[in-house]
């Protein structure tokens, strides 16, 4: 049992990151209304699944990263009113969706980036950016399929503006921030190698 926890610590802690964020950062961010929650949340997501590849190298230990942080995230529907239930259901739908759609992105995203890096670099913008659109069309897919069942009230139903905000600009926020920090891991963490290995 032990062995097995150690052998997926990453998975336990990266997975708790991400679910006490969405949980704690998340209920501030809506409280205040903040513009662009959902771009400055998914990054920190997508942050945790690729630090997971990176240290195991398995696309299965970053998909459970995502349900490692759903399962946190769905403890909250014992304090949510039955009648809010989507309050909880939806964050943990995105959660594991972002996990499942965002695992490809994720493992072209990795310690490679210093080995020709301005084409590893476009490469992961554009597989990230492409893969947070269609995780956004599936949400936006089950939104719409949710309010159909259920009557909740669902993103689908947003305006054409709102919903190109959602799906373009806050997409290519959410990229933007995710290779920021993948290009200061770079300059921490490799270009120190690098530097020794050719020295």
């Amino acid at each position: 049992m032990w062995k097995a926890i150690k052998n997926n610590t990453p998975v336990i802690y990266m997975g708790l990151t991400w679910g006490a964020a969405e949980l704690v950062l998340g209920y501030f961010l809506h409280m205040l209304k903040a513009p662009l929650t959902g771009s400055l949340l998914m990054p920190i997501g997508i942050i945790c699944m690729i630090s997971v590849y990176m240290k195991t190298g398995s696309r299965r230990a970053a998909v459970f990263t995502s349900v490692v942080a759903a399962s946190l995230k769905l403890v909250t529907i014992l304090i949510v009113p039955v009648s809010s239930f989507y309050l909880v259901i939806n964050p943990v739908v995105a959660i594991l969706l972002e996990g499942l759609v965002l695992t490809i992105p994720v493992s072209l995203s990795n310690k490679r980036v210093f080995n020709k890096m301005i084409y590893n670099m476009l490469l992961s913008f554009g597989s990230i950016s492409v893969g947070i659109f269609f995780y956004k069309i599936c949400f936006l897919s089950f939104q719409i399929l949710l309010k159909g069942e259920t009557g909740a009230p669902a993103l689908g139903m947003l305006s054409i503006s709102d919903n190109f905000s959602f799906l373009i600009t806050q997409t290519l926020i959410s990229a933007f921030l995710i290779m920021s920090y993948l290009i200061l891991y770079v300059k921490i963490t490799v270009s120190p190698v690098m530097k020794k290995t050719f020295n």
